[in-house]
């Protein structure tokens, strides 16, 4: 059975969308696991990134007419799991091949029309993860979450085993540390899961800013409940920015970071609940 990580934070400009598609990018490339990636962020920018990479706008276009995107899932409360004549939809006629091994749940701007009234809607992704784990052998599959608390990240965190959050240190971090374990915690009880903290990532290193790295040590000390995560992302001038020449893998400057980050990532999986010596 895959692990499903939720990448999240409830402040945006973080580098939690990239951190998300290279983790992935590497789970598949350097580590040779099979990954789903699932676009639960309404600005869908891990989507336009990735089909920049694999494909194109015109195909994305395509994808959407065919109704091959995250928006389906959420369609109506029979979701994609009752199919019958009026619907000839499976689940796994929304996984799109981006390249050996890796698979993505395209986005979809109008993803945010989705109406979270109904009893039940929330708990539609975690239905389609169940039906495609029984069709297809993941050993990871990632949701990139929007940096917001609402319906699509609490459908995301109801799906999920742990949540990964990109952290960039600055003034905020540590307020949005408590926020994000304020919001996991509120799902948990609210919808009787138990997501886990897999830890914080610190993102946009500057090695030159002494603060971040007074900012960094002092969350470590008062994040005692929560991993941090030894590797780290230095800062890179257009990360933030969702163009194709952030894609950090293929860029030298970057590759051995996200390297390191992704195995750290499968250690602390594979680990987690044991006690570090």
């Amino acid at each position: 059975m895959s692990k499903v990580i939720s990448f999240l934070n409830m402040k945006g400009g973080v580098g939690k969308t990239t951190l998300c598609i290279n983790v992935a990018y590497t789970l598949v490339k350097s580590f040779d696991k099979r990954v789903l990636l699932i676009d639960m962020d309404p600005q869908f920018n891990a989507t336009q990134s990735l089909m920049e990479k694999y494909f194109s706008s015109q195909q994305y276009l395509l994808f959407k007419k065919e109704k091959k995107t995250v928006l389906q899932i959420f369609q109506n409360n029979q979701s994609l799991i009752d199919i019958n004549e009026d619907n000839s939809i499976e689940p796994t006629d929304l996984i799109i091949n981006l390249t050996n091994n890796f698979d993505m749940v395209i986005g979809d701007l109008d993803l945010i029309k989705v109406e979270s009234s109904e009893r039940g809607t929330e708990n539609l992704l975690i239905d389609f993860i169940t039906t495609v784990n029984k069709e297809r052998e993941y050993d990871y599959i990632l949701i990139d979450c929007p940096p917001t608390y609402s319906f699509f990240t609490t459908s995301s965190l109801i799906a999920s085993d742990f949540y990964l959050a990109p952290i960039k240190p600055d003034v905020y971090s540590v307020l949005g540390i408590d926020l994000l374990r304020h919001v996991v915690e509120n799902v948990n009880r609210m919808h009787r899961v138990s997501v886990k903290p897999l830890g914080i990532v610190f993102t946009m290193i500057d090695p030159r800013l002494i603060r971040q790295s007074r900012i960094i040590e002092g969350i470590k000390k008062q994040s005692s409940s929560i991993n941090v995560f030894s590797s780290k992302v230095d800062h890179f001038e257009y990360i933030a920015s969702g163009k194709m020449d952030t894609f950090m893998l293929d860029m030298a400057t970057t590759a051995d970071e996200i390297k390191l980050i992704t195995q750290e990532f499968i250690e602390e999986i594979e680990g987690y609940g044991q006690i570090k010596e």
